[in-house]
């Protein structure tokens, strides 16, 4: 038998000297290397959220800055930067505190530059090992602000006296300048009723001078909405570089235009084409207004020139009731308590003896207002439909396709037209390019707001004469409750555009 032997080598043992050498390399690996990886880890981590946090805050801190430039910039900036990192958050300092510089970046358009810029020093933990204990990150955030033209329309009729909101709008007015820079935007106010006025011209400096203003405001009088967007148009065409800059109109009204202003201007004959009444007709008596009489010449020579304000006075669209005019045009301030203005100066005829018989003089409602637009229109009712705006086939004035003085509601129709047409002109202009805001507050039982109207004068997207091609504004409808809110909305609306 043979006899195989297996040799079996025994595995070598470390010698002590070398285990402690791997322990000694292994330590200093980690001390050296492993924990400042960690360290730097840990650390950069906290400093990447800490700019990220500050990035963020100092943007926020820009745009309020850009927002109301008419406050301290740097104290509008310093209370966003901290409202979004909060100073001691993780043991930070601000070093360099948060500042804030504004420039004239492009001044031919108006547009104005903000800088905010903050550092932070940040406290390192597992850095220390190599001797850092902390280290400084900073962030600059930008923003542009354009210096915008703001007129404000406010709509002080009776019906705002009826439903009690004459001083809610007061205080949502107010609320609504504060949000506009001091020295820097441009503001205005029309106030209107049976006339519109200027009670505060544009002006860069107009706090607190244009809220004292609006604080005295009484409500009474009709809602000559037509006078009142052309006194705001004349204000933006007279700025200087309004061209360059954002320009904008807000509209409060309550109710529906129901006073037209226009040039009752005869021609001198006796034809049916006369303004001034110089045929006999049938018409509706200006005394028991649901019955009709037989109505001679005027009184009023054949070329008399009356130029002032004819309204629908019940106020209400009414297809029979009294009409009324020709008052006075001459602007009203807006602390002035008046229902309606006297007559015009060269009155004649029979509305001498009541203004209610203005229909008696004037055969029919001019073509155009006294600022040239259009009376015929979207709400205008044509002789095939219920209750039109003409007289009816017979009548001597049937034929000359003017509106009729005999009825409220064409009246009505006539002051609503003039409104859109005019919104119309203002934003038509390529010019200055104004955008309409337009706020209704809901009107009274007998004469709710005409919601499509107020579309169509801001070229709301949602207007049945939307215009693409045009500035789009928007009307918001409200109640007396949400008044404040709603110019709010208006304001930050605005604020966002200039950005």
């Amino acid at each position: 038998m043979d006899w195989i032997f297996v040799s079996r080598r025994t595995p070598a043992k470390s010698k002590p000297a070398e285990r402690g050498a791997t322990i000694i390399m292994f330590t200093m690996l980690t001390a050296m290397v492993m924990i400042p990886m960690i360290g730097l880890a840990i650390d950069g981590s906290i400093l990447y959220w800490t700019k990220a946090k500050l990035s963020a805050a100092v943007d926020a801190a820009a745009l309020a800055v850009g927002r109301d430039l008419s406050a301290s910039a740097t104290t509008t900036a310093q209370t966003y930067v901290y409202a979004n990192l909060p100073q001691g958050w993780l043991g930070t300092t601000y070093s360099p505190a948060p500042s804030a510089l504004v420039e004239d970046n492009t001044p031919s358009l108006g547009i104005r530059r903000v800088t905010v810029s903050a550092g932070v020093t940040v406290p390192l933990y597992f850095m220390r090992i190599l001797g850092q204990s902390s280290a400084t990150v900073a962030a600059s955030g930008v923003s542009q602000r354009r210096d915008t033209d703001i007129i404000l329309i406010l709509d002080r009729s009776y019906s705002m006296q009826q439903a009690g909101a004459c001083d809610t709008m007061i205080n949502s007015a107010k609320s609504f300048v504060n949000n506009f820079a001091d020295g820097r935007d441009t503001l205005a106010l029309v106030s209107f009723s049976t006339t519109a006025n200027v009670d505060f011209a544009y002006n860069t400096s107009f706090k607190p001078a244009l809220n004292n203003k609006i604080d005295t405001a009484v409500c009474n009088g009709y809602t000559n909405t037509a006078a009142a967007l052309k006194a705001a148009y004349d204000q933006i065409k007279a700025i200087p570089n309004a061209s360059t800059k954002l320009n904008v109109i807000v509209l409060f009204t309550d109710g529906i235009p129901d006073a037209v202003q226009g040039d009752f201007q005869g021609d001198g004959t006796a034809t049916a084409t006369n303004v001034i009444k110089k045929v006999t007709d049938t018409r509706y008596s200006y005394s028991s207004t649901s019955s009709t009489t037989s109505v001679g010449a005027s009184g009023c020579s054949a070329s008399v020139h009356l130029t002032g304000i004819v309204v629908d006075t019940p106020g209400d669209g009414s297809t029979t009731g009294q009409t009324g005019g020709v008052y006075n045009p001459a602007s009203v301030p807006i602390n002035t308590n008046v229902l309606l203005p006297g007559l015009v100066s060269n009155a004649c005829g029979n509305f001498l003896a009541g203004a209610t018989r203005m229909r008696y003089d004037i055969a029919y409602l001019p073509s155009n207002d006294a600022f040239g637009n259009a009376l015929e229109g979207f709400r205008t009712v044509p002789l095939t439909g219920t209750n039109p705006d003409y007289y009816p086939s017979g009548n001597p004035y049937s034929g000359t396709g003017k509106l009729r003085t005999d009825t409220p509601v064409s009246v009505l129709h006539a002051a609503e037209n003039a409104a859109d047409s005019q919104a119309q002109t203002i934003r038509n202009d390529t010019t200055y390019s104004p955008i309409i805001y337009t706020i209704g507050l809901g009107g009274t039982s007998y004469q709710p707001i005409d919601d499509e109207l107020l579309q169509r004068i801001a070229n709301d997207p949602r207007s049945s004469s939307y215009n693409s091609s045009r500035p789009a504004g928007e009307y918001i409808p409200c109640t007396a409750a949400g008044l404040a809110s709603a110019f709010q909305q208006v304001a930050s609306q605005i604020l966002h555009l200039a950005r």
